[in-house]
């Protein structure tokens, strides 16, 4: 290996990590975050919706990238493009006709607050939630934005 390739080998080791940083134990970190913020009704509401488990565990928050293979419609539900160079969101410009995590977010709360839907479909609206929020806090994943 060159003596130039040997100076960027940090570089090419660190950005992957950079990029992947969020990973499970980041939305663990903002799921026992908001579980502080609950009031015990609302706590036992999420243990009860989710079979005993706490919304932090980490099948619960992992959940919604666990099953992207099998839903291929759920990826873009991950993320929204916002242009560097943005004050902030635009719907017109970054809403994708509603597939963003911002739609979604609002979309799957609806669900979780109707009691009329079956159990199984709010269950899984509150694991999207859970999952999504977390998804909207790391500079850490918007790779695109770092100056290498």
């Amino acid at each position: 290996m060159t003596s130039s390739a040997l100076r960027f080998l940090p570089v090419i080791l660190l950005v992957p990590s950079v990029c992947f940083a969020w990973g499970g134990e980041g939305h663990q970190l903002v799921a026992l975050i908001g579980e502080d913020q609950l009031t015990p009704q609302a706590k036992a509401a999420v243990t009860e919706l989710l079979d005993g488990a706490a919304m932090s565990d980490a099948e619960v928050v992992n959940w919604a990238d666990e099953i992207r293979r099998e839903r291929p419609e759920t990826r873009p539900w991950h993320y929204v493009n916002i242009p560097h160079d943005a004050k902030g969101f635009d719907r017109e410009r970054d809403g994708r006709d509603g597939d963003t995590v911002i739609d979604v977010i609002g979309a799957q709360a609806k669900i979780l607050a109707d009691k009329a839907q079956p159990r199984e479909k709010r269950q899984e609206a509150l694991k999207f939630v859970i999952h999504f929020v977390a998804d909207l806090h790391p500079d850490a994943t918007q790779h695109r934005r770092l100056d290498l």
